[in-house]
């Protein structure tokens, strides 16, 4: 089958390449992803890139049959192998799914889209090498496939991202206290997965800018902060899947009880006792990153994906919920939005401020999508209210 290959050169610099059943380079996948997608897009999409199209070769040897050829002599996919191939990434296992084979319409969607710009492009080598009436035919042939490849891509936002009911939101603070009877973490990591859970719980960070962040970015002092730096291709980064700050980095309070740095001077606190929990872990002075595994290596994506596995096992409310830490992320957006509406903060300045706080761009309208959750609540209340004035006009008839 063919694989995904990932290698970290000297500089930090990750590349993610195509091997074929025979562990060689497979050229035409290599030559987009390298020439064409490196240029353009971070190491973590490429690394999904490069997933994808070894994916889809695997698929099609598996059914003995040559895409390359296929694509070189413009016999390109039936409408019943694009739909095989279509429902091959909706049903495939992905490790960080939140149920097993689950894929979110959005991710297959995204995956179908790589297929389909490789194809293109794949097939548009092939056209320029012919000239004439063969090229006229080879462009007649391409076209109709790409028409076809593109009317299939699913278009649904399955799966959008929730937040947390305020029920919810206690429960989950409740739970992940290192005392808490409830708490499913083995005792020698429990503070370390504390600090973290909250930072993403009370920041929004993302689970690629927590897992970036060194000691040196974490300030205990007089104003406490955390701060959000991008290192793409970090040379002293060792994870062969660097974790990325994807948007602009920024400062993000902790706010603790006062100005005094003790066990119970709230988020400064919390940070306090993981930096001593910390510092007895092996390896912990030779490593610059803040979070680490129990062997002192920086912690992986992976790892936070099982720790929320395990809460998600443990709780409940939380497998129903499907807690992530974009959950997560969506509860800290929600409950800014709330704050500004009951701060009076205008539309334009309470846009500025949630731009800012998570790391979007000073004109993005990415906050839009995050308040789903409150639109359709008010919009459910409006109804109730309206449903309510007329059966009450019904009953007195």
């Amino acid at each position: 089958m063919f694989t995904c290959r990932h290698i970290i050169h000297s500089d930090g610099e990750r590349d993610s390449l195509v091997a074929d059943s025979g562990g060689l380079p497979h050229r035409p996948s290599n030559q987009w992803l390298l020439l064409i997608r490196r240029p353009r897009v971070q190491a973590s999409t490429l690394r999904r890139d490069a997933a994808a199209l070894a994916r889809m070769y695997s698929w099609f040897e598996a059914l003995g049959l040559d895409l390359d050829e296929r694509v070189r002599t413009a016999n390109f996919l039936y409408e019943h192998e694009a739909l095989g191939l279509l429902e091959e990434f909706r049903s495939r296992h992905r490790t960080n799914s939140v149920h097993r084979g689950e894929v979110l319409a959005s991710t297959t969607s995204a995956d179908f889209q790589v297929i389909i710009g490789y194809l293109d492009w794949w097939s548009g080598v092939q056209l320029s090498r012919r000239t004439g009436e063969m090229a006229r035919h080879y462009h007649l042939k391409r076209d109709h496939f790409l028409k076809r490849m593109k009317a299939l891509r699913p278009r649904g936002k399955g799966g959008q991202g929730r937040s947390l009911s305020p029920g919810l939101r206690s429960r989950f603070l409740e739970v992940i206290r290192p005392d808490s009877s409830e708490n499913p973490f083995s005792h020698d990591v429990r503070e370390r997965n504390y600090a973290l859970l909250l930072l993403f719980f009370f920041t929004g960070i993302r689970r690629g800018e927590a897992l970036k962040l060194r000691t040196s970015d974490l300030v205990l002092a007089r104003n406490n902060y955390i701060q959000v730096v991008r290192r793409p291709d970090d040379p002293e980064d060792p994870r062969l899947i660097e974790p990325e700050v994807k948007t602009n980095g920024r400062l993000i309070p902790l706010e603790g009880f006062g100005t005094a740095i003790s066990e119970d001077a709230g988020l400064p606190g919390v940070m306090w006792r993981f930096l001593k929990a910390r510092s007895a872990s092996p390896g912990a002075w030779q490593s610059p990153f803040l979070f680490l595994s129990r062997g002192g290596q920086p912690m992986a994506l992976n790892s936070v994906n099982a720790l929320f596995a395990t809460l998600r096992r443990a709780i409940p409310e939380f497998r129903e919920s499907r807690l992530t830490p974009h959950t997560l992320r969506h509860t800290y957006t929600e409950c800014l939005m709330d704050f500004f509406d009951a701060r009076g903060i205008g539309d334009e300045d309470a846009k500025r401020y949630l731009n800012y706080l998570n790391g979007w761009s000073k004109t993005s309208d990415t906050g839009n999508r995050y308040a789903d959750r409150r639109i359709e609540a008010m919009a459910q209340s409006v109804c109730r209210e309206m449903q309510k004035k007329f059966l009450s006009i019904v009953e007195s008839e």
